[in-house]
């Protein structure tokens, strides 16, 4: 009795299919071992949202692949070759991270054989918010025979937040310079916190009102005469 499939046409493209298969994992294992160095992003995932890393990161890792060649120009022209760093589990403080082999994403065929470095340091220190006097800036000098008689800044004092170390060193913060060329009476504009560190943030986008109090000068009192005695 000859046995016949019962869906001919599924049958015949899961046999082509399995043949094309078969072909190129031979094809594949004919191919050339080959090991290549390539720079890899380094990707920090899952940091906590309550916690700042205030070291330096390295923007790339040396990685070392090994693989058939054509499975290596793949890796090398792709786009999604990273590796990744969960830090879902981070506390405060200094500690020392080993980047695994399995961190990195590559294609089928391919081996990671080396990763430099394969340890990072990273210090975290808790986000914090401090609330600091506003410095105004002026810019410029008034029109002669007037001068400055006050600068005052709305609101006077505004919260940063970022992490503890950076906030003990901050006594004040300043703004973008309020320009008073040649102005005889009062100046009106809206300022912008100027931060030092790119890990110090306002928690208000609102901008600081600074009023510039421009008034003439005060004339002079002449001193009385004196006459001579005869």
């Amino acid at each position: 009795m000859r046995l016949r499939p019962r869906h001919p046409g599924l049958f015949l493209v899961a046999l082509v299919a399995s043949i094309l298969l078969w072909y190129g994992l031979a094809g594949q294992r004919r191919e050339r071992i080959s090991e290549k160095r390539l720079m890899v992003p380094l990707t920090l995932v899952n940091i906590p949202q309550e916690l700042v890393i205030t070291s330096d990161v390295p923007e790339r890792l040396a990685v070392g692949l090994r693989g058939p060649l054509s499975a290596l120009r793949q890796a090398e022209t792709g786009s999604a070759l990273d590796a990744v760093l969960d830090l879902a589990t981070a506390q405060p403080g200094t500690r020392t991270y080993t980047i695994k082999e399995d961190a990195i994403q590559v294609p089928r065929g391919v081996q990671v054989v080396s990763i430099e470095p394969s340890r990072i340091t990273l210090q975290l220190e808790r986000l914090e918010t401090r609330t600091v006097p506003v410095a105004p800036r002026v810019e410029g000098e008034p029109a002669p025979g007037h001068v400055v008689t006050g600068i005052t800044a709305t609101p006077d004092r505004i919260a940063i937040t970022g992490p503890g170390s950076l906030l003990t060193e901050l006594d004040t913060v300043s703004c973008t310079p309020v320009h008073i060329d040649g102005a005889t009476g009062p100046v009106e504009a809206e300022a912008q916190p100027v931060l030092t560190h790119p890990l110090l943030h306002p928690t208000s986008p609102d901008p600081i009102h600074v009023t510039v109090e421009i008034e003439p000068a005060p004339t002079p009192t002449p001193s009385p005469s004196r006459h001579r005695r005869r």
